[in-house]
């Protein structure tokens, strides 16, 4: 290999490895800068809803939320139509059964609405995965909550979180290690319109999940049929019903 071959080749490499450089800052400055847009969002909706006075504000705010997420493309137009026609039968009829609720809450835990009604039923089979060696349960346990929603389409068809139960705060069960970990952050809910801030547990009766052979917690469910966006510790959306409190229940 000649030197012009060499220098050709240290060329090409060079090049190769400045362009992966700048690729990669621009995809950092990217993602600093899509969280930096996302943080401004939450900030301006806590901003605003602290003193909200009318439903129609309410309604407002969540609709101009839902599109400045859609802008920096962390919700697609499909969810984003399908809670603003949730929201819409809110304004139409207030009393209608819809709460729309936002936050932004620590230790909260989502469960889909099999996992709710699994978790939630006297059959307990979950805590059997971990005390026994039986395979068939092992397999139970994978086929209902990984195979079966996706069997059910749910996935496909509401890219959105649907029907979910959403546990706020949790604490562990004796005689395991002391945990006691309350939701922390700010929430807003209509029916009426409420912004609390501040620590927090779900009040309605816990779900017990062993989640190892040698610990379990108690999860509180606070908010119950939420359909809507999460994104970290952050939602938005409806649900049914929602009893929440700084105690445990």
């Amino acid at each position: 290999m000649d030197n012009k071959q060499l220098i050709k080749g240290l060329s090409v490499v060079m090049i190769f490895l400045l362009v992966s450089v700048s690729f990669s800052s621009v995809v950092s400055a990217e993602i600093v800068k899509e969280e930096n847009t996302l943080d401004k969002i939450i900030n301006d909706l806590k901003t605003k809803l602290e003193d909200i006075e009318t439903n129609d504000e309410v309604v407002a705010i969540f609709n101009k939320a839902l599109i400045e997420l859609e802008k920096i493309n962390l919700v697609d137009n499909q969810v984003v139509e399908k809670i603003q026609r949730l929201i819409k039968i809110y304004s139409e009829n207030p009393k209608s059964g819809i709460i729309l609720v936002t936050g932004e809450l620590t230790n909260i835990s989502q469960f889909n609405l099999f996992q709710s009604w699994f978790l939630m039923s006297e059959h307990k089979l979950l805590d059997l995965i971990f005390v026994t060696n039986d395979l068939i349960f092992v397999i139970f346990f994978i086929w209902f909550f990984e195979i079966l929603p996706l069997t059910m389409g749910l996935s496909f068809i509401f890219p959105l979180n649907l029907l979910n139960t959403i546990c706020v705060g949790y604490t562990s069960v004796p005689p395991y290690i002391d945990i006691d970990a309350p939701a922390n952050g700010w929430i807003f809910s209509t029916n009426p319109n409420e912004y609390r801030e501040g620590e927090f547990y779900g009040q309605l009766e816990p779900i017990w999940i062993r989640v190892s052979p040698y610990r379990a917690h108690l999860y509180y469910p606070g908010i119950v049929r939420f359909s809507g966006i999460n994104i970290g510790n952050f939602f938005l959306g409806v649900c049914n019903y929602i009893n929440i409190n700084t105690s445990r229940p």
